[in-house]
Formats: C-alpha cells, structure tokens, sequence
C-alpha cells in the first residue's frame, strides 16, 4: 500500500479540522397515539353521500357501479398493483391481467392504484378501454386500500 505524500496528509489534516464525531443518540419512537374516546363515526348519510358519488364516478367511464355495501362480501381472486408502472406498461400489463382472469374464471380482482397516483383516475380510462373483460367496479374496502383501490367483476367468457 502506498503511503501518503506530504500533500495528502495536509489535505487530510484541513478537512478533519472542519468535522465533528457523530453522536449516537438513541432512538425512541413513540407509540401509536391514544384513539380519542370521542371520535365521530361517519354517519349514514354521509356514506350514502361518498356511496353515490362512487357511482357516479365509476358510471361517467361507461362501468357499472355497483352499491358500496356490496364490498363487504367480495372475495378477490388475485390481485394486481399498479404502483411503480408507466401508463405505457399499464396499458400493456392490465389487459394481459384481466385476459389471464378471465381464462382463470376468476369472479373478482383487486387493482392497486394508489390514492393520488397517476392511476387513480386514469384507472377507468384503461378498464373502459378494456370493457371485454370487466362488467363492474366498485372501490375496495377501507381495510383493502379504500379509494386506492378497487374491486374488478371480470366479465364471463363467452
């Protein structure tokens, strides 16, 4: 190994002048706060308010809209996440996911969108572009992704 030249040591002794140790501090993250004991449930009228604005949401695409309470009974039969995806590799990668479920026989599939992505509205545009394979919607339950997600019906093959 070489050693080092009188310029280099000069130079390694004006940066370590300007430096300080790192002090490790330890670190305590808190807990999860404590639920209010007064917190307000949304009250029917406001779900029935976001229900109908879902609907008309979905329906403006040309999808069915079917009713939020519906939600509580699906079962997924495979999922797909658009996260990370261009609208490019979307419109390429969710028709093949839909074909495969249809082939599948699969009745309902989730699709990830993400709440403010790119995809959280352009979501429609791709079903309705896909409209063979899809014959409702209906966005996931809070637990399943809420808004950020939605529940797919695959159309039946013929």
């Amino acid at each position: 190994m070489a050693k080092l030249t009188d310029e280099d040591k000069a130079l390694w002794k004006q940066i370590t002048k300007k430096t300080r140790p790192l002090i490790h501090k330890t670190h305590v993250f808190p807990s999860a706060p404590p639920k209010s004991k007064g917190a307000a449930r949304p009250t029917l009228a406001h779900l029935m308010q976001e229900d109908v604005q879902r609907q008309k949401l979905s329906s403006s695409y040309g999808l069915e809209a079917l009713p939020q309470s519906k939600a509580r009974t699906i079962r997924c039969d495979a999922t797909f996440d658009l996260h990370g995806l261009t609208r490019a590799e979307a419109e390429v990668a969710l028709p093949r996911f839909l074909y495969k479920s249809q082939l599948l026989g699969h009745v309902w599939v989730k699709i990830i969108t993400g709440k403010s992505g790119l995809f959280s509205q352009e979501i429609f545009v791709l079903l309705k572009e896909n409209a063979a394979f899809v014959s409702g919607t209906l966005f996931a339950r809070a637990n399943d992704g809420g808004t950020g997600a939605l529940y797919v019906r695959i159309r039946k093959s013929v």
